[in-house]
C-alpha cells in the first residue's frame, strides 16, 4: 500500500493520512504552564489577581497562547500532553512528538471491527530521535491485516515537558523570557504589532529569538 499526501503537525510531507488529536479524556487533561500567575504578575509588576476574576481569565489565556506559540518556533510540546494518533495503516517508524515521554497504546481495528492491542515486547521507543518514534523490534514487524476502511490505526502517547524538568534551566530560560516578553505586549498595547510598524513584522525580533531558541531542525 502506497504512501498518501497528507498533512500533520510536521507540516507537509508523504505520510500515511490520519490525525493527531489531543487525548480525550475522563476527567478532561490539565495543563501546567510553565509560567504561573503569580510569576507573570511579577513581571507585569501588577498585584497577584484573585483566584476566578476576568483579570485571572485573561491572564491565563495569554499564558496558554503565548506557550502555544513558543511551541509553534519550537516544534516540540512545551507542557506534558496526551496524544490519539490515528492512521489508515502502519509506516515502518511512526513519527510522534517532541519530547517523546511514553507510547501508551498501539492498537489496530480490522475489518470486522475487532480491535487489538499490539503487544509492546513487540516495539522500541527511540526518544533520541527529534521527533521521537516506534517502530518494531529487530526481527519483528507490524501486524499485517485487513484493515478497517478509515483510521485502522491508533497509537497513543505522551510527550512534552514538565516545569521541573532540565530544559527550562537551559535554551527553556530565554524560551521563556520571550513568552513574557509577548504576554507584556498583549497586556499592555493590546495590538499584534506596534503603531506605525507594518502589521507583517508582527513580533519584535527579540521576542521571535528569544521563543525559538534552542530550537532544533527535524533531521529526515
Amino acid at each position: 500500500m502506497g504512501l498518501g499526501f497528507g498533512f500533520n503537525l510536521y507540516g507537509f510531507g508523504s505520510v500515511p493520512y490520519g490525525s493527531l488529536n489531543l487525548t480525550d479524556s475522563s476527567p478532561a487533561q490539565v495543563f501546567v504552564e510553565p509560567i504561573t500567575l503569580s510569576e507573570i504578575a511579577t513581571y507585569l509588576k501588577i498585584d497577584d489577581p484573585a483566584p476566578e476574576d476576568s483579570a485571572t481569565l485573561e491572564l491565563r489565556g495569554m499564558i496558554a497562547a503565548a506557550r502555544a506559540q513558543a511551541e509553534i518556533l519550537q516544534g516540540c510540546d512545551l507542557i506534558r500532553k496526551s496524544w490519539d494518533l490515528t492512521m489508515d495503516y502502519f509506516q515502518w517508524q511512526i513519527k510522534l512528538r517532541h519530547p517523546l515521554v511514553s507510547v501508551d497504546a498501539v492498537r489496530f481495528t480490522d475489518s470486522s471491527n475487532t480491535q487489538t492491542v499490539v503487544s509492546p515486547a513487540t516495539y522500541m521507543i527511540d526518544r533520541a530521535k527529534r521527533p521521537g518514534v516506534v517502530m518494531p523490534v529487530y526481527g519483528k514487524q507490524w501486524p499485517s491485516f485487513m484493515g478497517s476502511p478509515s483510521s485502522a490505526v491508533l497509537v497513543q502517547f505522551t510527550s512534552g515537558y514538565l516545569p521541573t524538568d532540565q530544559f527550562w534551566l537551559g535554551p527553556g530560560s530565554l524560551v521563556k523570557n520571550g513568552m513574557k516578553l509577548l504576554i507584556s505586549h498583549w497586556y499592555n498595547k493590546r495590538l499584534p504589532f506596534e503603531r506605525g510598524v507594518a502589521a507583517t513584522n508582527e513580533y519584535p525580533y527579540a521576542v521571535t529569538a528569544c521563543l525559538s531558541a534552542g530550537a532544533l531542525n527535524e533531521v529526515s
